[in-house]
């Protein structure tokens, strides 16, 4: 990957797949900071109508909404 440069859009690919798998795997922390590296990398390589795009953003809302869930879950706990 580094022979292509980190503005090749297979190198945001496997960005987005390797947050996805840290998604998977509960690290949310990680997960979040190469999506959104990712999601810097798509906004200038793919149109933002195209699927690519699309599935970024997806994952993404996933992501916060996990986050989101789980603060709310910590704060009733705590109350």
């Amino acid at each position: 990957l580094n022979l292509l440069g980190e503005n090749h859009r297979e190198y945001a690919i496997n960005l987005h797949d390797l947050a996805w798998m840290y998604y998977s795997s509960g690290d949310y922390d990680s997960a979040e900071r190469i999506y959104l590296k990712a999601y810097e990398i798509y906004q200038t390589i793919f149109k933002e109508d195209s699927q690519n795009f699309a599935g970024i953003l997806v994952n993404f809302t996933a992501l916060y909404m996990k986050k989101m869930i789980m603060s709310m879950q910590r704060s009733t706990l705590q109350s």
